[in-house]
Order: structure tokens, then C-alpha cells, then sequence
């Protein structure tokens, strides 16, 4: 039994690759309010389950520390493996990971400012979205978390557009 709903599955990591440069939007608006992009973002991967909870991570308050260090492990293009679910640590290749480094991470330059945009709440997944803005680009950054022990089961990276 898979332990992500196929709505996530749908997604690969390539997708980061696939989905070009940086467009352009107004970094001051709003975000956007119709339906999630239908471009695959891509997924990436998390920090030490041992310093982790057993309780569901309901709030920003728990996971901004654990979304930040996962950017910042992707910006380095090192990863901890023991924070994903078996699944996203199998589906997950090393050469994706530097490759997404090299192509779109290192591009956006530092990041300055995580914004929680939604949290869902499905099952045993909890969902953040978070607009990150970097020294060159604003990014949407989705990270899900999954099961008793909340291990990384996806993150998702889709460009919005240049820093002002």
C-alpha cells in the first residue's frame, strides 16, 4: 500500500528541471488564490527523525525550523536520507538532487523570508505551503510530512518569479 496519496505521487523530482526559468510576477501580491499549478513540482527531501515528535505536526510553529533546514540541505545538495519515507528516499536519485542544485537552487541565491501561505491536514499527511523569497526569486515550497513519526514524504519546489 503506497504511503502517499496518488495526488503526490503524480509529481516527480525531473519536474524541477522541466520547469525552466524563473517568470515574472509581483512579488508584493497576493498569492495566487485559483487551483494549485498543474506543472509537476518538484520533490525533494528532510531533518533527524530522532530530534522529531510523535505527535501529527498541526502548525507552523513546529515545522518552519524543519522546512527551512530541508531548503537549505537542497540548496547544498545534501541531503538526510533518514527523514524520508522509505518511498522518497527510494524514488529520490542523487544526480536529481545535484541537478536541481545546479539548475534552479543555486540560481535563486539565499533565502530571505519563508511565508506560510496553507496547511492540509489528509489522513495521516500534513501539508505546508510556503512562499520563499530568495535573493533571486520567489519560490512556492510545498513540504509534506507522513505517519507516527513524521518523515518526509515530498517537497515541492515551483518557481513564481524574480525578486523585486
Amino acid at each position: 500500500m503506497p504511503t502517499t496519496p496518488a495526488f503526490w505521487r503524480a509529481f516527480a523530482f525531473p519536474a524541477l528541471l522541466a520547469l525552466g526559468g524563473i517568470g515574472t510576477a509581483d512579488a508584493q501580491a497576493a498569492p495566487p488564490t485559483a487551483a494549485p499549478p498543474t506543472a509537476p513540482p518538484a520533490l525533494i527531501p528532510r531533518p533527524p527523525a530522532a530530534a522529531r515528535s510523535q505527535e501529527p505536526l498541526l502548525d507552523d510553529s513546529k515545522v518552519i525550523g524543519l522546512a527551512k533546514a530541508e531548503f537549505q540541505r537542497l540548496r547544498s545538495g545534501h541531503v538526510d536520507r533518514s527523514l524520508y519515507t522509505a518511498q522518497l528516499s527510494d524514488e529520490l536519485k542523487d544526480a536529481q538532487i545535484a541537478a536541481a542544485k545546479h539548475d534552479e537552487m543555486d540560481p535563486l541565491g539565499a533565502p530571505l523570508k519563508f511565508t506560510l501561505v496553507r496547511t492540509v491536514s489528509s489522513g495521516d499527511h500534513r501539508v505546508f505551503q510556503y512562499l520563499v523569497r530568495c535573493e533571486h526569486g520567489i519560490v512556492q515550497y510545498t513540504i509534506t510530512f507522513a505517519g507516527p513519526k513524521n518523515l518526509e514524504d515530498g517537497v515541492y519546489i515551483t518557481p513564481i518569479g524574480p525578486t523585486p
